[in-house]
């Protein structure tokens, strides 16, 4: 099934199975994120964050996103010779979310989960047991600052936006209750 934000196919081009149990953990973190961002309740507006639960649960995410991943980067590779390449993990695939959310803050921050998400699936550690490369380690960081500047920068300082002409142009999803 494809994903409406890029047109790709999000699970396409990962390995099945990868033997970094480090990376496995991220991935399961990031393909929550990635949902629950996706799910949430300003997805169905233009941009911004109209429910505040919404931008503090998303805060919150990326500090436990950062925590997770600085706890990860302080783990020793661990050489494992013996279990190298004979114990795999499954890949978590990514859910495909559906309908498209129409908020446009909502699509970039899920391109960048993604991104880091198929960046850390297919990376030169996910071939490791543990652990992570210098390279990934400041990649995993890259994507995860980038997203918090964004969050930070842009969007508590625009947030919430008013564009009463082109939201939403999907129907609601209940009509609502009429009064009594």
């Amino acid at each position: 099934m494809a994903d409406e934000t890029t047109g790709d196919q999000v699970n396409d081009n990962l390995p099945a199975k990868i033997t970094n149990i480090s990376i496995l953990n991220v991935l399961h973190h990031l393909r929550d994120a990635h949902y629950e961002v996706g799910k949430c309740a300003s997805s169905g507006q233009t941009d911004g964050f109209t429910v505040e639960a919404d931008l503090k649960r998303l805060k919150d995410m990326i500090a436990d996103l950062h925590k997770l991943w600085e706890f990860t980067c302080l783990e020793p590779s661990l050489d494992c010779p013996e279990s190298s390449h004979t114990i795999y993990y499954e890949v978590p695939k990514i859910d495909i979310i559906s309908p498209t959310p129409e908020n446009r803050d909502i699509q970039y921050i899920l391109m960048y989960i993604k991104m880091m998400y198929m960046e850390m699936a297919n990376s030169q550690s996910a071939r490791l047991v543990t652990g992570l490369q210098p390279a990934d380690k400041e990649r995993g960081r890259a994507y995860l600052d980038r997203i918090d500047v964004f969050v930070k920068d842009y969007l508590e300082t625009n947030t919430p936006n008013d564009f009463p002409k082109a939201s939403p142009e999907e129907p609601t999803p209940t009509p609502g209750r009429m009064g009594v």
